[in-house]
């Protein structure tokens, strides 16, 4: 596989820059409201956000999917902001979802574990958002540094850019000592023809921990190669990492990226975006995995967090961005 050719194709495909790069290592603003989604009845946790602004859906509604412990949920909102669960769980067991629209064709890739040690990536089609076709493996771990603690592939994003589909992914395992479960060790890269595969992997993580990086030195998490925006001159992204603080606590929290090639990324802030705070009781542990879409001349960024370690409860808030 010609992965320079693969990859020249992602670069010429960048957005191309309106203006300069918008700041966004500052001026984000969380919803006052927030956490705006709280678990469903009987459960702890809603996690893992992907949604669709209007314009984006047969119904001209937004539409926004979430894991708990049992499975994804589906739910709508007519301003973003207020929700409604319509439909759940869906796909028992199945966590960390992510829509791509393609055509007129809406595909929900998700993590589904196969054993406690083992998940891979599916993958489901819809015309309408409602009903959804019988899902498909498309990623299986293959590597050893996939194999790490964990057999694991999960995480997906996909990016449609120059005729290919570009599935970032995360892979292996780390521990939390203090919370008593597993997170993401890796991110990696494969490439398709088609939005339900086959996909070809870069052979080794594009992502990995930096041991003594103040803020990625225990696991990668999760990507998303930021939409088109004005100031977006190329491959931008955000990048949920696990650090642990200087009281050994285990923390998660969001910043941005920049690549020139869409494989080898460099932070573009100091200081996380997006980061635990203890004013804010919801999120006092960890900023987790989102989703980034932009509308209404904002980035508008729906994520997840966790209130506490081992104990904890974790539930979806929402931030924006905007620019002139």
């Amino acid at each position: 596989m010609r992965w320079w050719f693969l990859l020249g194709i992602l670069v010429s495909g960048s957005i191309q820059a309106e203006s300069e790069v918008s700041d966004l290592c500052a001026g984000w603003r969380q919803h006052e409201a927030n956490p705006l989604i709280v678990p469903p009845p009987g459960e702890w946790m809603i996690a893992d956000p992907t949604f669709l602004p209007p314009m984006g859906t047969p119904d001209g509604r937004w539409h926004l999917f979430a894991h708990s412990l049992l499975g994804l949920h589906h739910y709508v909102g007519e301003d973003g902001q207020q929700w409604e669960r319509i439909a759940g769980p869906l796909r028992f067991g199945a966590l960390r979802p992510f829509l791509l629209v393609s055509g007129d064709t809406y595909y929900l890739y998700y993590e589904q574990f196969t054993s406690p040690l083992a998940s891979e990536i599916r993958v489901s089609s819809s015309a309408d958002l409602s009903t959804w076709s019988a899902p498909t493996t498309v990623l299986r771990p293959q590597y050893p540094w996939e194999r790490r603690l964990q057999a694991t592939n999960g995480n997906p994003f996909v990016l449609a850019r120059g005729g290919k589909y570009y599935l970032y992914f995360s892979a292996g395992s780390i521990f939390l000592p203090d919370a008593l479960y597993f997170e993401p060790r890796y991110l990696g890269l494969a490439v398709a023809d088609h939005p339900e595969g086959p996909f070809t992997k870069l052979p080794e993580p594009i992502l990995s921990p930096e041991p003594g990086h103040p803020y990625f030195s225990q696991g990668r998490g999760s990507i998303k190669i930021l939409p088109p925006f004005p100031g977006n001159p190329g491959v931008l992204a955000l990048h949920n990492a696990m650090y642990r603080d200087a009281a050994g606590h285990s923390r998660s929290a969001i910043h941005v990226l920049a690549s020139a090639d869409g494989v080898h990324f460099e932070p573009v802030c100091s200081e996380p975006i997006l980061a635990p705070e203890v004013s804010k009781p919801w999120q006092r542990a960890f900023v987790y995995a989102f989703d980034a879409r932009v509308h209404d001349a904002r980035l508008w960024l729906y994520f997840n967090a966790r209130s506490g370690w081992f104990i904890g409860r974790e539930q979806l808030g929402l931030a924006w961005h905007s620019w002139p």
